[in-house]
């Protein structure tokens, strides 16, 4: 089998860079090595029978290394072997020893040093701003570069000013399309950027001949969504559309992004979905803005939308847009974006919002009846140290009531054990809230008074606050059922100091008093007042009040002249309705005690509300007469115009 013999040529030493003359020492049958005087090895190739070419690459290199670096980098023949090296790779047949010595590096670029010390230069040029002489040791195309690079990373129109001084107004450079981008880019600096300096510049394009190309109108695109120009930017795309110059995927962005910062949401949406449509990968930073101005606009729906959508396509939003988007959805009560943040992101650990966006989101659940957002909410307070307030405690317990599930009255009614073990009390809302639930859905109060017994059973403090709800709700359906009522309301009361070892307050005295006299359980009534007396319960003006009703119910009226002496002496006094009720009842009567309320001071009714009448006609008055000094000024005009018509 013949066996071809190995051509080393400048191909070989590119794609196998590593391969050096020292690695041919080896045996081989058709490769043959041989050591100069100076050391070097170079390879001698044997060509094939009938080849007329015959190359031996040796040299005098530095280090015995074909590669040197011996042109400066600002040597007008690094660019010249940049141009022609792909020339010398493919016709290797002609190429010279020079050639061969400058093919392997890397000579199209400027060399490390040289690089660092121009990098050093431009650094303190840019720290220098009024120095414009620092930039004459700069090369011409360096500055061309930095130019299109800062503009593109950095825009600021000072630094595209600087760099044009140098280039159009002292090397005398011919300005061309480039040089036009770099401008447009400029003006996406956000202080001194403007879509009239964008216009400007295309104008003198046109003026010019200067042709625009697919990047200058895609700069201008990107400059008007910091500036936005709705006209402008129809103009760019409609240059685009004539030039049969595609949009690209940047162009899209910078499309949508202008549109959402001139409020056109509809537009930029729509624009949106095009580009989901035909593929183009929404990149983070137009979706954050997006989001962000929905946000502002309090479009909460559509920046759900957006979030879900996002996360369901397998691309995840930053930590500060969850924060915002958290912040402001629960600040504008949206509860199926506050939900959906805080299930995704703060159970997971991966958001820790502060702790009035914790209040606000406690707000929500109360207000759509969530109560298991309220409980993540109060996990998450305690997991990291904060103390739930009284209002989050009040928020939380309307959640449960809320809802209308199975099972949220009692954890309702567990919440208040808690927030009563702490040492805080409800709002007055919020157990009015929880008297409405009870009446509304028609729950037996005697089920919520063996809700608050097994909490008891558990060694949980239960509030009186809860007791005053539950009679409260027994006093409501007294009017249908006086009898069973009054039996488990005064059943109630027998087993209160075992649930509530403080014992029944005035608001539960009078509550279960007015029960009794609703139900004509008279004996009751004055069983609860004694045990008033007895306990130390101090009454008030309602108590009173409901006492002189049952005596005079009873007809005992001495009774009830007592209490009224006794109600008197307190410095209350009878509600107007109660003096009616008085002499409605006295006036049947003859007991001498019945004469007394009826001709008492303080138990007279009130009048009966006097008809409205008609509000009296004005009286009118004749004007006063005007003065002797206003009758001669008078006279003495009209004398004047007869003068005049005279004349």
């Amino acid at each position: 089998m013949s066996r071809r013999t190995l051509v080393l040529d400048g191909l070989w030493y590119s794609l196998c860079p590593s391969f050096t003359p020292r690695f041919l020492n080896g045996p081989s049958s058709f490769l043959r090595t041989k050591q100069h005087s100076s050391g070097v090895f170079a390879p001698t190739v044997t060509y094939p029978a009938g080849s007329s070419s015959r190359r031996c690459y040796t040299g005098d290199h530095s280090g015995g290394h074909p590669i040197a670096n011996s042109y400066p980098s600002n040597s007008p023949e690094v660019t010249s072997r940049s141009t022609t090296n792909n020339e010398s790779i493919a016709n290797s047949e002609t190429s010279s020893k020079e050639d061969f010595e400058h093919y392997p590096s890397t000579t199209d670029m400027l060399d490390d040093r040289r690089e660092k010390e121009l990098q050093r230069l431009y650094k303190e040029a840019m720290r220098n701003p009024a120095t414009l002489g620092l930039y004459e040791s700069l090369p011409t195309s360096f500055l061309e570069r930095k130019l299109q690079e800062d503009m593109a990373r950095n825009p600021k129109i000072s630094d595209a000013e600087r760099f044009f001084q140098v280039l159009i107004r002292d090397r005398k450079v011919q300005p061309t399309a480039r040089h036009y981008k770099a401008l447009i880019l400029a003006n996406c600096d956000y202080k001194f950027g403007s879509s009239l300096a964008v216009q400007r510049l295309l104008d003198e394009m046109d003026l010019n001949n200067i042709a625009m190309d697919s990047g200058t109108l895609h700069a201008a695109l990107q400059a008007l969504a910091v500036h936005p120009d709705y006209l402008l930017r129809q103009k760019v795309l409609d240059q685009l559309r004539d030039r049969w110059l595609p949009l690209s995927p940047a162009g899209w962005h910078f499309v949508v992004a202008g549109l959402m910062r001139e409020n056109q949401f509809e537009k930029a949406l729509e624009q949106l979905e095009a580009m989901e449509r035909k593929g183009i990968l929404v990149e983070r930073w137009l979706h954050s803005l997006i989001v962000y101005i929905m946000c502002d606009h309090k479009e909460f729906e559509e920046v759900y939308s957006l979030v879900r959508r996002r996360v369901e396509q397998g691309h995840e939003l930053t930590h500060q847009v969850w924060s915002h988007v958290l912040c402001k959805a629960s600040e504008g009560r949206h509860w199926e974006l506050t939900h959906y943040i805080w299930e995704r992101r703060v159970n997971l650990g991966y958001l820790h919002p502060s702790e009035d966006t914790c209040s606000r989101t406690l707000y929500v659940a109360a207000k759509f009846g969530d109560p298991e957002l309220g409980r993540a909410v109060f996990h998450y307070l305690r997991k990291t140290g904060h103390q739930p307030r009284s209002e989050d405690h009040d928020r939380l317990i309307i959640a449960f009531v809320t809802s209308g599930a199975e099972g949220d009255l009692a954890a309702a009614l567990e919440e208040l054990c808690t927030m009563h073990e702490a040492g805080l009390e409800p709002r007055n809302s919020t157990m009015r809230l929880l008297y409405e639930y009870i009446v509304q859905s028609q729950i037996d109060p005697w089920d919520v008074w063996e809700m608050l017994k097994q909490l008891s059973s558990n060694k949980r403090s239960v509030p009186i606050s809860v007791i005053e709800v539950i009679v409260k709700a027994w006093k409501h359906l007294a009017q249908e059922l006086p009898v069973v009522v009054t039996n488990n309301a005064l059943q109630l009361y027998r087993e209160l100091y075992t649930v509530c070892p403080g014992g029944a307050t005035l608001a539960v005295y009078n509550i279960l008093i007015n029960i009794c006299r609703r139900a004509n359980r008279i004996n009751d009534g004055m069983y609860l007042l004694k045990e008033m007396s007895s306990l130390g319960v101090l009454p008030n003006n309602e108590t009173f009040e409901f006492a002189i009703r049952m005596c005079l119910d009873a007809g005992s009226f001495k009774s009830a002249w007592m209490y009224l002496q006794d109600m008197e002496q307190r410095g209350f006094s009878l509600s107007p309705r109660t003096q009616s009720y008085i002499q409605e009842v006295c006036k049947k009567s003859v007991d001498p005690f019945a004469i007394r309320f009826r001709y008492h001071p303080g138990a007279q009714a009130p009048p009966p509300n006097p008809e409205p009448t008609e509000p009296p006609k004005p009286v009118w008055t004749r004007e006063p007469k005007p003065s002797q000094a206003t009758r001669r000024r008078w006279r003495r005009h009209r004398e004047a115009l007869e003068a005049n018509r005279a004349k």
